[in-house]
């Protein structure tokens, strides 16, 4: 009950330089990442709750990743330096 009354304070803790990160398993994390930042022209922000991903795109759309779509963001390439 502790874990869930912080995660749903996120914004007010943000807003004071706390971020609040959830614990994502290795998949989970490896997919997140590469949400964010395989395509960052694309997408504009990237969270999970619960352990689901969501992202929202440029034109303010969200959507949720599906386990069948996880094998499709681990094979995009990562962007160049």
């Amino acid at each position: 009950m502790t874990r869930n009354r912080v995660l749903r304070q996120s914004k007010l803790l943000r807003a004071k330089g706390v971020f609040v990160l959830e614990d994502l398993t290795p998949i989970n994390r490896e997919v997140f990442m590469s949400v964010k930042r395989k395509m960052s022209d694309e997408v504009k922000s990237v969270w999970s709750r619960n352990g689901a991903i969501s992202y929202k795109d440029a034109r303010d759309v969200v959507h949720r990743v599906e386990w069948e779509d996880y094998q499709h963001w681990l094979d995009l390439p990562w962007p160049k330096k």
